[in-house]
């Protein structure tokens, strides 16, 4: 063998000892979190779950159209004390399981009604200490709240206009004592 042979073999191995444990990693989540770790299966768990709350209609964008399950985990991730994101954990993991206990699929999977009968059935029960009420609170809580503040439900629902300018009408008549008069 003669060392250009020696050399390369030994380049295609460093190479691909070099490159063979990034293909190796555990999967990795979708969205890039700090403090909570997720898995991309967790990343689409809330994704459905926050469409279901505030589904896309026809005249209206829904949850994943507006990016709400990134504004919820992002509020979790930064804002949350380190207790009630431990909380959010478990109750995502409990919240799965109790789903596919009772109806042998999972929550992506299953159909919008039995994703619906479940919400209700939460909201039904509402114990306060049961990790997964609390979990589906804040879930509900960061959605409606990224919701409520997304440009599109500010611009087309709420008809806010951030300079009040455009409505201004300098001429009015005032009711008063001395009848109807224009200032």
């Amino acid at each position: 063998m003669n060392r250009r042979a020696v050399i390369k073999h030994l380049v295609v191995v460093s190479a691909g000892a070099t490159i063979i444990p990034s293909c190796i990693q555990p999967e990795k989540a979708l969205f890039p979190l700090k403090k909570i770790a997720l898995s991309s299966a967790d990343q689409d768990l809330i994704s459905v779950l926050t469409e279901t709350i505030i589904p896309r209609t026809a005249n209206f964008a829904g949850a994943n159209d507006l990016k709400l399950h990134e504004f919820l985990l992002t509020m979790v991730d930064d804002c949350a004390k380190p207790a009630d994101q431990q909380t959010f954990l478990r109750g995502l993991r409990n919240f799965e399981e109790k789903f596919k206990k009772n109806s042998k699929s999972s929550f992506v999977s299953a159909g919008n009604n039995q994703r619906m009968e479940f919400l209700k059935e939460i909201e039904r029960t509402q114990d306060s200490q049961d990790d997964i009420y609390k979990f589906y609170r804040m879930v509900k809580q960061y959605t409606l709240q990224g919701f409520t503040s997304s440009k599109q439900y500010l611009t087309d629902i709420k008809k806010f206009s951030l300079v009040p300018g455009s409505r201004f009408k300098g001429c009015v008549p005032i009711k008063g004592g001395a009848g109807n008069k224009k200032v």
